[in-house]
């Protein structure tokens, strides 16, 4: 608070004096929302819930959630004397709280699967509390329950503490995007931009950090110079997660780009479906992808186009494979569409194989927008990878307006299977994938 009180006081001298301040086009919140960061608004809700009617409120806004502290840093006034002030996310919510005199705990969105710092995830899929967090000691504990919440109270004031949201009942922070917001573009190269990141995560992981913390996916590489970029911005590591994938027989990139650029110097496609670029010499030379385990944690890069930006999870790019050659894996939010499509899947290969992965603490889901089967056509729907019996099988004569449907769990395994055997121009599907939905 003290802090925030000679912020003020400085902001004021600054504008009384000789001393000019650079304006940037401002953030904008709705009403009853404050700017967080230079991204996201938030509230206070002060009506009592229990942890999932509390997300669940957060979801009535547009693009809401409950909210989550992704770093230590929340924003800064720039001078031109040079003079910067920094303050935390985790204080700006403490300091919220106290302008409306609130003395009671409140619900972050986070999600505890264990008593490990590790285990800790986001409600909005921006990752884990790996980089930042503020636990008070002994926390997290997993015996007083998975949910979060901040207090706002007290020598203890600020810090997060596990609690059963099941039984619990606590105001709550929500978040929501930020209008306005001109996203910057590091790294650019050919109109798009790069970030590293030296979080280790699982392929699956990576691609939803990228979707929602750089509004982008896994980097997709197109020629030697942009193979030398994305090169350039790594150092002292082994490897990284690029987004190549390859499920046994043909290559594809994560986010729906063509495969034009071909850089493997191990290429396994019977043991291992993702990849990796080598950086420091190791098994083949710097610049060189490798075949790699899915599972495996390392850093990762992430790409966008240049002036794409998106709060909510990014969706994917329209994924339109004109003949199934295997399984095809996809995480986070996007949508799909069947082999042809807009025209008939009429005279494609299949069966076509889909496995939608969502974060830990969500269920995957898939809401078709179209959904014109012939007779002999099929699209069936399991839970999780190994499954074996349907949730539901679509025919010909389901349709469309039935809503989504949803996994048992966060991974979904959808089966079409094109038995035409008479061409109709109307047959075809296109769906939505994610959570949510």
């Amino acid at each position: 608070m003290i802090r925030l009180i000679v912020l003020l006081q400085l902001v004021g001298l600054a504008l009384a004096g000789p001393i000019s301040v650079t304006t940037v086009a401002p953030a904008r919140c709705p009403d009853g929302f404050s700017l967080l960061n230079d991204i996201t608004c938030v509230k206070l809700l002060e009506t009592p819930r229990l942890y999932q009617d509390a997300l669940n409120s957060c979801k009535n806004f547009d693009g809401g959630n409950l909210a989550s502290v992704k770093s230590e840093m929340v924003a800064s006034l720039f001078f031109e004397l040079c003079l910067t002030f920094i303050f935390e996310e985790n204080s700006f919510l403490v300091n919220l709280a106290a302008v409306k005199n609130s003395v009671h705990p409140i619900w972050l969105g986070l999600i505890c699967y264990s008593s490990a710092n590790s285990s800790c995830n986001w409600a909005d899929a921006t990752g884990t509390t790996a980089g930042y967090s503020n636990f008070a000691r002994g926390n997290p504990k997993s015996s007083s329950g998975n949910n979060v919440y901040l207090l706002t109270a007290g020598s203890s004031s600020g810090k997060w503490v596990s609690a059963d949201g099941n039984v619990v009942t606590l105001n709550y922070f929500c978040e929501v995007p930020a209008t306005g917001v001109e996203t910057p573009c590091p790294n650019e190269f050919n109109e798009s931009c790069y970030i590293y990141n030296q979080t280790l995560l699982s392929e699956a992981d990576a691609r939803i950090s990228c979707q929602n913390q750089f509004f982008g996916e896994l980097v997709s590489i197109h020629s030697q110079e942009e193979n030398d970029h994305v090169q350039a911005l790594i150092r002292n590591t082994s490897l990284v997660r690029i987004g190549v994938r390859t499920n046994g027989v043909g290559m594809y990139w994560d986010d729906g780009s063509y495969f034009d650029f071909n850089n493997f110097a191990s290429f396994r496609p019977d043991t291992e479906n993702c990849s990796a670029m080598q950086i420091l010499q190791g098994s083949v030379d710097p610049g060189k992808w490798l075949s790699d385990s899915c599972d495996e944690k390392i850093g990762f890069v992430c790409k966008r186009l240049k002036g794409h930006s998106s709060r909510s999870p990014n969706p994917g790019p329209t994924f339109n494979p004109n003949n199934c050659y295997g399984t095809h894996y996809f995480s986070g939010q996007g949508e799909i569409v069947s082999p042809n499509y807009p025209n008939s899947y009429f005279g494609m290969g299949t069966p076509c194989t889909y496995i939608f992965t969502v974060p830990s603490n969500q269920i995957a889901q898939i809401k078709f927008r179209v959904l014109k089967l012939d007779d002999q056509s099929t699209i069936s729907l399991y839970t999780g990878i190994e499954g074996t019996v349907p949730i539901i099988e679509l025919t010909g004569s389901t349709s469309a307006g039935s809503g989504s449907y949803s996994s048992g769990s966060n991974v979904l395994k959808m089966v079409f299977k094109n038995e035409k055997r008479k061409y109709d121009a109307t047959t075809k599907w296109s769906a939505n994938y994610g959570w949510n939905l």
